[in-house]
């Protein structure tokens, strides 16, 4: 998954209704933590492969590692992390 820190949906939304998207800018939580989850994480929890790429120069090579997790039949995530624009 390509993962820009950000829910599109809801910017998305907000942008066409409302012309803004500074509503979702400030991804926090009422107790003032950062809220993004750790989808490699949640993918090794539920028996996948998982893995967080932040390098740009590591995504071919995580892909190629993925790959060769699916064609061995197990399920894999990428949390390839973007900007957030």
């Amino acid at each position: 998954m390509f993962n820009n820190q950000g829910y599109g949906v809801a910017r998305g939304s907000q942008k066409a209704v409302l012309g803004v998207i500074e509503l979702t800018d400030d991804y926090a939580h009422e107790a003032g933590v950062e809220f993004m989850p750790d989808y490699a994480t949640i993918a090794r929890a539920s028996g996948a492969y998982g893995r967080t790429v932040e390098d740009p120069a590591e995504v071919i090579p995580a892909r190629h590692e993925a790959m060769e997790k699916v064609q061995a039949g197990r399920t894999a995530v990428l949390d390839v992390r973007l900007g957030r624009d």
